[in-house]
């Protein structure tokens, strides 16, 4: 939804200039005019939409004394490509506006474990400031079941945890 779906870009929009992102993967965003369209007409309501989340997750983050989340990120590489995994690589990566991740290894684990021939499982692990925490499945955004949270985009660096 993160990539097709016109509301989920619109509010991907919003967080990228809400928040002041110039750094966000956003090339995805320009080629769809429906974007800048919907955005252009309910600008308070998906300004005030992500700001009350942010704030609420910086509330509650804060009430519980967390500073920064280790969280993780399963995904699936094209295996003819230049990109060989190790682990302990450090990696430099590139956000949208919004990107998810989970809190626990396992889940990333699940989104990663489908191997076939054209495709390798990896796993990031990204440290990330309270600052930069979105929203967690408690707070905004996010899939309760899967722990999932949600940071505010641009560059970090990843490790490589399998």
């Amino acid at each position: 939804s993160g990539d097709h779906n016109h509301l989920s870009l619109a509010i991907q929009k919003t967080i990228q200039t809400e928040f002041d992102l110039p750094d966000a993967m956003t090339e995805h965003l320009l080629s769809l005019p429906e974007v800048s369209e919907l955005v252009s007409k309910h600008p308070k309501i998906f300004s005030t939409f992500v700001r009350a989340q942010y704030n609420q997750t910086q509330k509650w983050l804060e009430n519980h004394n967390i500073d920064h989340v280790t969280i993780y990120r399963g995904m699936r590489m094209e295996k003819n490509s230049d990109f060989q995994p190790g682990i302990g690589r450090v990696l430099d990566m590139k956000l949208q506006p919004i990107s998810s991740f989970t809190a626990v290894f396992r889940e990333a684990s699940g989104f990663a474990d489908i191997e076939s021939e054209t495709k390798m499982p990896i796993i990031l692990s990204v440290r990330v400031p309270r600052n930069k925490v979105f929203s967690t499945c408690r707070t905004g955004v996010g899939c309760l079941t899967e722990k999932e949270v949600t940071i505010l985009g641009g560059e970090y660096k990843a490790f490589v945890v399998r």
